[in-house]
């Protein structure tokens, strides 16, 4: 799910959420090759992982697939009306929530990097891109509700808990790398009173320092520490192999403009024949029939 919505997302930019690692598809607990650790790229992935997990565990739990947790046991949201019900069976954010903490986390922390190292900076960086991603599947969660009543009248609600679907998460994972603040600076690192205690669900998280005082992260804000590569060219060693051969959209100013695409190479335009359906009319009772029509598209391939 997480690799599959994160492909959908950046699939159309220069950095396409590839995974691929020297020939083998990554896992997101172990970043492929070519990313440095604490970049840009390698916080989103986090994040997704993170976010992912969350989800499915807390989908699990309310469709009853495992047997340690249930149905959600959040209260019912102060902003409903008395009258409606809060029942049915909800998400267990809860649960998925706190096991992501355990299951995701525990890699990390189980770690003993020595104070001031650039591991336990990255490990810090890792684990707040953790949380980020958790804290938006319980932040886009609200309460779901279904109508009762003789007629369709909706006298009566029943209401429950229930996560956004995983592609609007995704999106708004995406949002927050593509408003990432300025390159994080750790103070100190390893020492409690160089950071400032940022109020997680499940305990004190150490907050990194920005740049600047003025522009500090959130706690729902993505970071990162590391520079990131350009993705223009083959990386030597790694898998990546630069954006030679992608195809591009000619005159887009964005991410999948041909511009930014190909980096400034150039691009080969291909003429390439395809089929559709056409001349759709409904037929009574009860189809579409449809024709199949070829047509040629231009298609803008990066030098």
């Amino acid at each position: 799910m997480a690799a599959d919505e994160c492909f959908q997302q950046f699939g159309g930019m220069r950095w396409n959420c590839s995974l691929l690692s020297r020939g083998n598809k990554s896992s997101f607990m172990t970043l492929p090759d070519y990313l440095p650790d604490g970049c840009k790229e390698a916080s989103i992935l986090k994040a997704f992982f993170s976010a992912s997990m969350t989800f499915n565990v807390a989908r699990a739990c309310k469709d009853g697939q495992l047997p340690q947790c249930g149905c959600s046991r959040r209260e019912k949201p102060r902003h409903l009306p008395a009258e409606w019900v809060w029942g049915g069976c909800g998400d267990n954010t809860e649960y998925g929530f706190k096991f992501g903490v355990g299951f995701v986390d525990s890699r990390e922390r189980e770690m003993n990097y020595p104070r001031y190292s650039h591991e336990l900076k990255i490990m810090l960086s890792n684990l707040h891109n953790n949380m980020v991603g958790r804290r938006t599947v319980v932040g886009l969660s609200k309460a779901s509700c279904r109508c009762h009543g003789a007629s369709g009248s909706c006298s009566m609600k029943t209401c429950w808990h229930q996560m956004a679907d995983f592609n609007e998460i995704a999106r708004e994972l995406k949002f927050k790398y593509e408003n990432l603040p300025h390159l994080v600076k750790f103070n100190n690192a390893g020492t409690n009173s160089d950071y400032e205690n940022i109020d997680n669900d499940d305990n004190t998280q150490q907050q990194p320092a920005t740049d600047t005082s003025s522009n500090r992260p959130t706690r729902d804000t993505l970071i990162y520490t590391e520079p990131s590569p350009d993705f223009c060219e083959a990386l030597t060693n790694t898998s990546w192999p630069g954006t030679h051969g992608r195809q591009c959209k000619r005159g887009e100013p964005g991410s999948e403009g041909c511009d930014l695409m190909c980096c400034g190479r150039g691009y080969n335009t291909f003429r390439e024949k395809v089929t559709e359906r056409c001349r759709c009319h409904f037929v009574w009772c009860c189809s579409v029939h449809c024709s199949t029509c070829e047509k040629y598209i231009d298609v803008h391939v990066c030098k």
